[in-house]
């Protein structure tokens, strides 16, 4: 019935569907030649790369926990953020300018926020 239809009349899945059962050919046939290719294909990797896997993760955690990688994590954003503090209170801006990256953060929060909502009203 839909072959009968004009292309204008159908649905966009219509159309696919059409698409592939003009463009749908005889299978091939390959005389066993998959089989061949599956058989030349190497072994699945076996459990020793997860294993080594596993054993490098806990000496990377391991590692982090030596050299206090949270203390140096925290004095990083600690200081990062007292810098960028020291920078915008010793920087002469223009009072437009001030005003203007204000109502710039006010909107990017807008934005999230209606993201945000947006996503809980999808999962809803």
């Amino acid at each position: 019935m839909e072959q009968n239809k004009p292309l204008q009349e159908l649905t966009d899945e219509q159309l696919v569907d059409r698409f592939f059962a003009e463009q749908m050919q005889t299978p091939l046939p390959d005389d066993g030649f998959s089989t061949r290719v599956i058989e030349q294909l190497p072994a699945p990797p076996s459990h020793i790369n997860s294993l080594w896997a596993l054993i490098c993760l806990i000496a990377g955690v391991v590692y982090f926990f030596a050299i206090d990688g949270l203390g140096l994590i925290g004095k990083l954003l600690r200081d990062g953020g007292l810098q960028i503090v020291n920078s915008l209170a010793t920087a002469q801006l223009h009072t437009s300018t001030l005003v203007g990256l204000y109502v710039a953060g006010i909107v990017v929060m807008l934005l999230i926020a209606r993201d945000f909502t947006a996503e809980l009203r999808h999962e809803l």
